[in-house]
Protein backbone atom coordinates (compact mmCIF):
# COMPACT_ATOMS: atom_id res chain seq x y z
CA UNK A 1 0.00 0.00 0.00
CA UNK A 2 1.28 3.40 -0.88
CA UNK A 3 1.31 6.14 1.84
CA UNK A 4 2.26 8.95 0.00
CA UNK A 5 0.27 11.55 -1.54
CA UNK A 6 1.23 14.04 -3.90
CA UNK A 7 -0.60 17.75 -3.89
CA UNK A 8 0.46 20.31 -6.59
CA UNK A 9 0.06 23.72 -6.71
CA UNK A 10 0.29 25.36 -10.61
CA UNK A 11 1.74 28.96 -10.28
CA UNK A 12 4.41 31.40 -11.88
CA UNK A 13 7.48 32.29 -9.70
CA UNK A 14 8.22 35.52 -9.21
CA UNK A 15 6.54 38.51 -7.14
CA UNK A 16 4.84 40.05 -9.81
CA UNK A 17 2.70 36.91 -10.30
CA UNK A 18 1.73 36.94 -6.45
CA UNK A 19 -2.12 36.97 -5.98
CA UNK A 20 -3.08 36.88 -8.98
CA UNK A 21 -5.70 34.21 -10.21
CA UNK A 22 -3.30 31.98 -12.26
CA UNK A 23 -1.46 31.21 -9.12
CA UNK A 24 -4.33 30.52 -7.28
CA UNK A 25 -3.07 27.01 -7.03
CA UNK A 26 -0.22 27.86 -5.14
CA UNK A 27 -2.04 30.14 -3.47
CA UNK A 28 -4.48 27.05 -1.76
CA UNK A 29 -1.19 25.47 -0.82
CA UNK A 30 0.17 27.55 0.83
CA UNK A 31 -3.14 28.03 2.69
CA UNK A 32 -2.80 24.05 3.64
CA UNK A 33 0.34 24.67 4.56
CA UNK A 34 -0.43 27.29 6.91
CA UNK A 35 -3.22 25.01 8.52
CA UNK A 36 -0.69 22.13 9.26
CA UNK A 37 2.29 23.86 10.14
CA UNK A 38 4.77 23.43 8.03
CA UNK A 39 6.99 25.83 5.97
CA UNK A 40 8.33 25.32 2.21
CA UNK A 41 12.03 24.76 0.89
CA UNK A 42 13.23 25.01 -2.01
CA UNK A 43 14.47 21.88 -3.57
CA UNK A 44 16.94 22.63 -6.94
CA UNK A 45 17.24 19.17 -7.85
CA UNK A 46 13.27 18.55 -8.15
CA UNK A 47 12.63 22.37 -9.21
CA UNK A 48 10.47 23.03 -6.76
CA UNK A 49 9.46 24.03 -3.26
CA UNK A 50 8.38 21.40 -1.04
CA UNK A 51 6.71 21.17 2.21
CA UNK A 52 5.60 17.33 3.91
CA UNK A 53 3.46 16.38 6.74
CA UNK A 54 1.86 13.59 7.95
CA UNK A 55 -2.16 13.04 7.81
CA UNK A 56 -3.91 10.45 8.35
CA UNK A 57 -1.54 7.83 8.28
CA UNK A 58 0.16 9.00 4.82
CA UNK A 59 2.41 11.07 3.91
CA UNK A 60 1.62 14.34 2.01
CA UNK A 61 3.96 16.43 -0.09
CA UNK A 62 3.12 19.69 -1.37
CA UNK A 63 4.91 21.08 -4.58
CA UNK A 64 5.08 24.39 -5.81
CA UNK A 65 7.10 23.71 -9.15
CA UNK A 66 10.01 26.97 -9.65
CA UNK A 67 9.35 26.96 -12.98
CA UNK A 68 7.08 28.67 -15.31
CA UNK A 69 3.69 27.31 -15.36
CA UNK A 70 4.30 25.45 -19.14
CA UNK A 71 7.39 23.60 -17.80
CA UNK A 72 5.77 22.22 -14.26
CA UNK A 73 5.76 18.65 -15.64
CA UNK A 74 9.43 18.70 -15.06
CA UNK A 75 8.85 19.31 -11.59
CA UNK A 76 6.65 16.98 -11.27
CA UNK A 77 7.80 14.21 -12.83
CA UNK A 78 11.61 14.35 -10.39
CA UNK A 79 9.63 14.90 -7.36
CA UNK A 80 7.52 11.68 -8.18
CA UNK A 81 10.45 9.53 -9.04
CA UNK A 82 12.35 11.15 -5.71
CA UNK A 83 9.78 10.20 -3.34
CA UNK A 84 8.31 7.09 -5.19
CA UNK A 85 5.13 8.46 -5.34
CA UNK A 86 2.22 6.47 -7.40
CA UNK A 87 0.69 7.91 -10.36
CA UNK A 88 -2.91 7.42 -8.62
CA UNK A 89 -2.16 9.53 -5.86
CA UNK A 90 -1.20 13.20 -7.30
CA UNK A 91 -3.67 15.78 -7.46
CA UNK A 92 -3.48 18.86 -8.85
CA UNK A 93 -4.38 22.28 -7.86
CA UNK A 94 -4.94 24.76 -10.85
CA UNK A 95 -6.79 27.57 -11.96
CA UNK A 96 -9.91 27.46 -13.89
CA UNK A 97 -12.37 30.24 -16.17
CA UNK A 98 -14.75 28.12 -16.46
CA UNK A 99 -15.48 27.53 -13.18
CA UNK A 100 -17.13 30.11 -11.18
CA UNK A 101 -15.10 31.90 -8.47
CA UNK A 102 -14.97 30.21 -5.82
CA UNK A 103 -16.15 26.85 -6.77
CA UNK A 104 -14.44 23.84 -7.21
CA UNK A 105 -14.63 20.92 -9.73
CA UNK A 106 -13.06 17.43 -9.08
CA UNK A 107 -11.99 14.86 -12.00
CA UNK A 108 -9.86 11.87 -12.16
CA UNK A 109 -9.08 12.13 -15.60
CA UNK A 110 -9.65 14.41 -18.99
CA UNK A 111 -7.66 16.55 -21.30
CA UNK A 112 -5.59 19.56 -20.09
CA UNK A 113 -8.22 22.17 -21.33
CA UNK A 114 -5.86 24.31 -22.98
CA UNK A 115 -4.04 25.04 -19.77
CA UNK A 116 -0.29 25.00 -20.30
CA UNK A 117 0.84 23.63 -17.05
CA UNK A 118 -1.64 20.12 -17.09
CA UNK A 119 0.27 20.21 -20.56
CA UNK A 120 3.25 19.96 -19.35
CA UNK A 121 2.18 17.35 -16.37
CA UNK A 122 0.40 14.94 -19.29
CA UNK A 123 3.61 15.00 -21.35
CA UNK A 124 5.91 14.17 -18.34
CA UNK A 125 3.46 11.57 -16.88
CA UNK A 126 3.17 10.04 -19.94
CA UNK A 127 -0.92 10.17 -19.10
CA UNK A 128 -4.36 12.35 -18.76
CA UNK A 129 -5.28 10.12 -15.69
CA UNK A 130 -4.36 11.91 -12.55
CA UNK A 131 -6.65 13.80 -10.49
CA UNK A 132 -7.20 16.83 -10.23
CA UNK A 133 -9.13 20.20 -8.84
CA UNK A 134 -10.33 22.88 -10.80
CA UNK A 135 -10.52 26.12 -8.49
CA UNK A 136 -12.95 28.65 -10.40
CA UNK A 137 -11.35 31.96 -10.85
CA UNK A 138 -14.49 33.46 -12.99
CA UNK A 139 -14.17 35.18 -16.84
CA UNK A 140 -14.27 38.59 -17.65
CA UNK A 141 -14.88 39.02 -21.51
CA UNK A 142 -13.96 42.91 -21.09
CA UNK A 143 -10.25 42.26 -21.24
CA UNK A 144 -8.21 38.82 -22.95
CA UNK A 145 -7.51 36.11 -21.64
CA UNK A 146 -4.28 36.30 -20.72
CA UNK A 147 -4.14 39.56 -18.86
CA UNK A 148 -7.26 38.65 -16.78
CA UNK A 149 -5.76 35.26 -15.04
CA UNK A 150 -2.21 37.44 -14.58
CA UNK A 151 -4.58 39.81 -13.20
CA UNK A 152 -4.60 40.27 -9.15
CA UNK A 153 -7.67 39.46 -7.21
CA UNK A 154 -9.92 42.43 -6.45
CA UNK A 155 -10.75 42.24 -3.09
CA UNK A 156 -13.71 41.27 -3.37
CA UNK A 157 -12.78 38.58 -5.29
CA UNK A 158 -10.01 37.27 -2.42
CA UNK A 159 -12.88 37.52 0.45
CA UNK A 160 -15.26 34.75 -1.82
CA UNK A 161 -11.98 32.20 -2.32
CA UNK A 162 -11.40 32.84 1.43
Amino acid sequence: MDHSILIIGLGNIGAEYENTRHNVGFQLLDQIAKTQMVNFQKKQELKGMIARFQYAGKTVTLLKPITYMNLSGEAVRKTIDFFKISQPNILVLFDDVDVALGQFKLKSSGSSGGHNGLKSIETHLGSKDYYRIKIGVGKNSQITLSDYVLGKFEPEEKKTLE
